[in-house]
Order: structure tokens, then sequence, then C-alpha cells
């Protein structure tokens, strides 16, 4: 049980996409090492953007494809 858990986390984590407000990069929440399951609305993520490779803020939405 607790690894169809998991799974099903970390598959949804890879839903919630990332947009770099340095550079404009895409990416996904599980890309920065982060998990965000069952959860609603946006938010702003500040991490290290690979792309640009600054320190700024992500903002943080549902794919919905």
């Amino acid at each position: 049980m607790r690894g169809s858990w998991r799974e099903a986390a970390i598959a949804e984590s890879k839903t919630w996409l990332t947009t770099c407000r340095n550079c404009g990069a895409h990416s996904n929440v599980w890309a920065h090492g982060a998990m965000r399951s069952k959860a609603h609305g946006s938010q702003v993520l500040r991490t290290r953007f690979p792309g640009c490779g600054k320190f700024a803020g992500h903002d943080v939405r549902r794919d919905q494809a």
C-alpha cells in the first residue's frame, strides 16, 4: 500500500508545472526535488532553476492536458 501511495504522489507531482520568472523555462515540481500531492490552487516555488542558474520565483500550476 505504501509503495502505491508514493508512486501516485510522484506521478501527481510531475503534473504540477513550474515556469521560471527569470528565463521563462518550464519544468515540473518533481524535477526540483519537491512533491505536491492532493494540492489545489497555485503557488510560487523559490529555487534555483537549472535553465538559467538563477535563484528566482517559479509560478506553479497544474497541467490541464
